[in-house]
C-alpha cells in the first residue's frame, strides 16, 4: 500500500506498507516548506510498474522507483509553469491575484495514458500539462484554461474516442475578491496531442 503523506514541520512523505500486516516497509521524505488553511495530504498516489508517482502540497511531482526508494525524475507542476511558491503567498482568505498560491494548495492525482502522465497544473503559463512518464519530459501543455483546479484529470470516451476531461473552478470569493468572478469551467482534450477538443464554461 502507498500513500502521500504531509507534515508542515518535516514536508511531504511517499510511505510504502505491507498490505497484509500494515508494517511500514520504507518511506521517501523531502522538503516541502509552506502551509495552507486545513494542513494534510491532499493526492493519492500513482502505480504502474517498479515507479510510483506522486504530486506533494506544493506542487512538487516526483517519479520514485520502488526498488531503490529513491527519485528517477522531479518536477513541479506549479513553479515550472510560473507560478509563485506557496511560502510566499499562502494562508488565510485574502485576495491573490494571479499566479499566487491556490488557496487549497495542490491537489492533483498523477493521470497515467500511454507513455503520459497527465496532471493539472492551472498555473499562469499551463492549464494541463503531460510528462513523458518515464523521463519527465514535458511533452504538450495546454494554455491555462481559468481558475484553479481542484479536480484531477479523467480518461472519458466520446463517440469512440478517449478525451482526457478536467473541471476547473469557478472563482473563490472569498480569496480572490480582486479577480474577476468567473463561473467554472468543464474541458476535454486529446490525450497524445494535447488539443482542447471542447469545453463548457457556465458551470455554476
Amino acid at each position: 500500500v502507498y500513500l502521500h503523506d504531509r507534515d508542515d514541520d518535516v514536508g511531504d512523505q511517499l510511505r510504502c506498507f505491507n498490505l497484509a500486516d500494515g508494517k511500514e516497509l520504507w518511506s521517501y521524505a523531502y522538503d516541502a516548506p509552506g502551509s495552507v488553511m486545513f494542513p494534510g495530504s491532499r493526492s493519492v498516489p500513482t502505480l504502474e510498474g517498479n515507479r510510483v508517482y506522486t504530486c506533494g502540497h506544493n506542487g512538487d511531482l516526483h517519479c520514485i522507483d520502488i526498488n531503490t526508494h529513491k527519485p528517477i525524475w522531479k518536477a513541479n507542476v506549479w513553479t515550472d509553469f510560473g507560478g509563485k511558491p506557496a511560502s510566499e503567498t499562502s494562508g488565510g482568505f485574502r485576495s491573490r491575484g494571479p499566479g499566487s498560491f491556490p488557496i487549497w494548495a495542490i491537489t492533483q492525482c498523477p493521470l497515467i495514458y500511454d507513455d503520459l502522465l497527465i496532471i493539472v497544473s492551472q498555473a499562469p503559463n499551463a492549464g494541463v500539462v503531460a510528462y513523458d512518464k518515464l523521463t519527465g519530459d514535458v511533452k504538450w501543455k495546454t494554455p491555462n484554461l481559468g481558475n484553479e483546479s481542484y479536480a484531477s484529470p479523467s480518461v472519458v470516451r466520446i463517440d469512440g474516442t478517449d478525451h482526457v476531461a478536467t473541471v476547473i473552478s469557478s472563482t473563490n470569493p472569498m480569496g480572490n475578491r480582486g479577480l474577476p468572478q468567473t463561473l467554472g469551467k468543464i474541458v476535454g482534450i486529446e490525450p497524445l496531442s494535447g488539443k482542447v477538443l471542447w469545453e463548457y464554461d457556465q458551470w455554476n
